[in-house]
């Protein structure tokens, strides 16, 4: 019976050790489950906010990451990704989510966001400022939140020598997905 006990007692302190590694980890944590320090720097961290602004170090350009909570206590992660040389675009957005299950994170970008509803919104935007004359630079550009929990889409320019950003839409997190709305005016 006291071997018993003993074994209990073990087991317990184990899943209390692993539940409270668990609970503590921070974005940074997660960051390097997707992207570790030979392949990128960090230039940002607010642990508050769940935020990180990161450089590749093989490459031209800049990346965002940041994490949410979701109603089933998931962590939800969404990268983005910039080439640069000589203009920056978008070349990649992602989104993980770590669980018991995935502790290394899952892609799951079709589950929670429309990659397709975003850029069909951008093309009519960019559509609507070409037909007003526009500089034929204008890329696609997403906002990671620094603050807040909704991602902004919208078109990126080159106006007079300096970036311009035009929100196109957003994607309000909802606690499971992104739902996107449309905010230019026509």
């Amino acid at each position: 019976m006291e071997k018993i006990v003993k074994y209990i007692l073990i087991f317990l302190l184990f899943i209390n050790v692993v539940y409270s590694k668990e609970s503590k980890q921070t974005v940074q944590d997660y960051f390097e489950k997707v992207c570790d320090k030979k392949t990128c720097k960090i230039q940002a961290l607010d642990v508050k906010n769940g935020y990180i602004k990161f450089y590749p170090l093989m490459a031209e350009g800049f990346g965002e990451f940041v994490i949410w909570k979701t109603k089933d206590k998931k962590i939800l992660a969404g990268t983005v990704n910039y080439s640069c040389g000589p203009a920056c675009v978008l070349s990649d957005l992602r989104f993980y989510e770590f669980s018991s299950k995935h502790l290394n994170g899952q892609l799951v970008k079709e589950k929670v966001f429309s990659e397709k509803k975003m850029k069909e919104l951008y093309q009519k935007h960019l559509e609507k400022i070409e037909a007003r004359g526009a500089s034929g630079d204008e890329t696609l550009w997403v906002k990671l939140p620094r603050e807040g929990k909704d991602i902004e889409f919208g078109i990126m320019s080159d106006q007079n020598g300096s970036d311009t950003f035009v929100q196109t839409g957003l994607a309000k997190f909802n606690g499971t997905k992104f739902e996107i709305s449309r905010t230019f005016k026509d």
